[in-house]
């Protein structure tokens, strides 16, 4: 257990933040695991919509990068035709585990 650290979510992290689940917003015990992580910066484009934009990026970098952990949208940019958007691309930041 020496890289695991077990909080309860009103308990407050070394860095002062409160260590609550960032998805299930749980007042559960949960994991904290020390990573060390590296960043790539990716750009999906979609027809359809900034989601699948994103989709596509992280299912393309899936065949060659393992261990994805967590993404930061950096930029969202539109191709306009006829008055409408006909075309989304989305840059993330995507950091992902060293083994």
């Amino acid at each position: 257990m020496s890289s695991i650290a077990l909080y309860k979510s009103s308990a407050r992290a070394s860095c002062g933040c409160r260590a609550i689940h960032p998805l299930t917003k749980s007042k559960r015990f949960f994991a904290l695991i020390d990573h060390t992580y590296k960043h790539i910066e990716l750009t999906g484009s979609s027809e359809k919509g900034i989601e699948e934009a994103v989709q596509n990026a992280l299912a393309k970098a899936s065949e060659s990068v393992q261990n994805m952990r967590w993404l930061e949208v950096t930029d969202t940019r539109g191709h306009i035709e006829d008055g409408r958007v006909a075309h989304w691309q989305v840059t993330v930041k995507v950091g992902f585990t060293l083994e």
